[in-house]
């Protein structure tokens, strides 16, 4: 035992030396270096914590050592733990676990003052360690419908008006505020595991305990720190919005005359319904000539010969790993297809691997270099795996990657693409300009409140969405989000314009065009990221984009108008109208195509276009009915029986 606490020690020890040397090496500002202080976006103060240069280098530090940890050690092993433990034996760890720390939920909720809650844990923890053989069940949820009551000492504290404090990110733990912090102490003595055990036995229950529930998370962060290039605000601010969503007292109803949240919300349920299907991916890199770093595929195999092949291409942002990928290669793998996915244009695990510094968003040359790419992962996924070689290639996308599946189309005689058997573009916007106007005005939604409101109310938005998450413990049921029409469209806004931020940031820092007024190579980026984050899709199409192209060859009289053109979909229609093999999806209630967009999609494709009814943008594509329509359309063979 004692050479365990001393290899523990030297890790602890290791950790502290990396931050602090990192900590020293960028607090050091180089010559050209800025750092300007620049105001959040109208709503999203809640985003961001004032912090020092020196403790947020500190909490970056600490988050770099966290993801490496993350990829190189929990990873494997978490992966390999859950294969070989069944799951009914690690679930059943977890609620003995959650069992016993009754009385810390017992007496904090006293103290709160929710004495109806206190009976809530005190039948909970009967029932559980009594029918539920000691926690390892939970039938208190399954078969009673009683709720678990959470609270704990930094909730009580912040109930009476403690302050949080300064945001400390922790090694193998993550953010937390100095107030749950201290909680986390006072909260000791009242686990039941420091009353019955000790030494040893206590060390290895609670290590087990620990290592579990890591390991129940461990390909949730792993794809946490794989699809954020810069992992640590949205890790912070999560946390802390967590838990200030647990104290807040926010509306369950809306307005009977609002119609509610958008239908894209249903986005959210393209997810898998396995966990395998991650083990399953099987991920590659090629070196694209001219390009500094290798760019990374996925790649999942049916169990023998596949019928054809589904390459995939992402919206706005969209990592080849995220949910929607997942999904879609699960519903493709059950058809006996063989699925390849790229990152989007738009996201750095894709453009910081191919030649050049262009900043993505000119698609008519985003579309060249990616073909380029998809004809490099389709010859190397064949030499890997020779069953690969011959078998029909489909290529679809959706929001930005359809898009990009309508240019290739288009372009399909001169750019090197392999043979393409189906091309299939879903809810592809059709003018690329307005679309983008429409999400930077859902981004300035918060001015039209009143201004004394208005940061307030952004917060309570994100509450909102927390606390629905919270209440629905089946993560393949659609939450029911409590959201005006007007604060969906927000969230939308919001979270492009995150996606946007990320890839001006990366872009920015592999070629620096010298239009931030922040240095984007430097390690501490908060002021940094409220710049980006003030910068809409149309101001970046304007002062990244159209400079970077105009000083090419033969695009010296680019103009903003002329790049517009060349990016909307009309710019294609002579191209696309007599190919038989592209077909395309719509709704027609899609809040970035208007009803003349609609038809033109009708006239262009004919019976090649399916339009829907209802949907909003991407909302119905976990819906059964629409996934039978996506796999007639490209001839994919019927399931096989489970």
């Amino acid at each position: 035992m004692r050479h365990v606490f001393r290899y523990i020690l030297v890790l602890l020890l290791s950790v502290v030396l990396f931050v602090f040397s990192g900590c020293r090496t960028v607090a050091t500002p180089s010559a050209n270096q800025t750092t300007a202080s620049v105001a959040s976006p109208p709503g999203t103060a809640f985003m961001f914590k004032e912090e020092g240069v020196a403790l947020e280098c500190f909490n970056r530090s600490v988050q770099e050592v966290n993801g490496a940890i993350t990829k190189h050690v929990l990873y494997p092993l978490g992966t390999t733990y859950n294969v070989l433990v069944p799951e009914i034996l690690r679930r059943g760890i977890s609620n003995f676990g959650v069992n016993t720390c009754f009385p810390i939920r017992l007496v904090n909720n006293a103290l709160q003052g929710n004495f109806a809650y206190c009976w809530d844990e005190t039948k909970r923890f009967g029932l559980n360690t009594t029918v539920g053989l000691l926690g390892f069940f939970d039938p208190a949820t399954s078969y009673w419908d009683i709720p678990l009551r959470d609270a704990d000492f930094g909730l009580t504290m912040g109930h009476y008006g403690v302050g949080e404090g300064a945001v400390v990110n922790l090694p193998l733990m993550g953010p937390t505020t100095v107030r749950d912090g201290l909680g986390m102490f006072a909260d000791w003595p009242l686990d039941i595991m420091n009353w019955v055990l000790h030494g040893r036995n206590r060390f290895a229950v609670k290590a087990t305990g620990s290592f579990n529930k890591a390991a129940f998370n461990c390909a949730f962060l792993n794809q946490f720190f794989n699809e954020n290039y810069d992992s640590y605000p949205l890790a912070s601010m999560y946390n802390v919005l967590k838990r200030r969503a647990m104290l807040a007292d926010i509306p369950s109803t809306i307005p009977d005359d609002d119609p509610g949240p958008d239908d894209s919300f249903g986005f959210l349920l393209l997810k898998p319904s396995s966990p395998s299907i991650e083990r399953l991916a099987r991920t590659r890199h090629v070196r694209l000539p001219g390009a500094g770093s290798d760019l990374p595929y996925t790649c999942w195999l049916p169990k023998g010969q596949p019928e054809q092949i589904v390459f995939i291409l992402p919206g706005v942002g969209g990592h080849r790993l995220d949910n929607a990928c997942l999904g879609l290669a699960e519903l493709f793998l059950e058809r006996n297809c063989a699925v390849i996915s790229l990152s989007s244009t738009l996201s750095f695990d894709y453009f910081l691997h191919i030649p050049g510094n262009a900043p993505p968003g000119f698609f008519p040359q985003d579309a060249k270099m990616l073909a380029k790419a998809i004809a490099a992962v389709t010859a190397d996924s064949s030499r890997k795996w020779p069953q690969l070689r011959n078998v029909p290639l489909n290529l679809i996308g959706y929001s930005l990657g359809g898009i990009n599946v309508l240019f290739l189309a288009s372009q399909e005689q001169d750019s090197g693409l392999p043979p393409i058997h189906r091309y299939v573009s879903i809810n592809a916007p059709f003018n690329a300009y307005q679309s983008l106007q429409i999400i930077d005005n859902f981004m300035d939604i918060p001015r039209a409140w009143p201004p004394d409101e208005r940061e307030q109310h952004g917060e309570q938005v994100i509450f909102k969405v927390l606390q629905a998450l919270v209440a629905t413990p089946n993560k393949q049921q659609s939450p029911s989000l409590p959201l005006t029409r007007e604060e969906s469209q927000f969230l939308l806004g919001l979270n492009l314009r995150l996606n946007l931020a990320e890839t001006i940031i990366a872009s920015q820092r592999r070629h620096n065009q010298g239009v931030l007024r922040n240095n984007p190579a430097d390690f501490c980026k908060n002021q940094l990221q409220k710049e980006v984050l003030n910068i809409g899709f149309c101001e970046y199409l304007r002062r990244f984009v159209l400079p970077y192209h105009q000083a090419q060859p033969g695009l010296q009289g680019l103009t903003e108008q002329s790049m517009a053109e060349q990016c909307s979909l009309d710019s294609l229609t002579d191209s696309l109208r007599d190919n038989d093999r592209v077909f395309v999806f719509q709704n027609e209630n899609d809040f970035l195509i208007s009803s003349s967009d609609a038809a033109w999609y009708r006239g262009t494709f004919g019976q090649r276009a399916i339009v829907l009814p209802r949907g909003g943008h991407l909302g119905n594509m976990a819906m059964p009915e629409f996934q039978q329509l996506l796999c007639q359309a490209m001839e994919l063979p019927p399931p096989k029986q489970r």
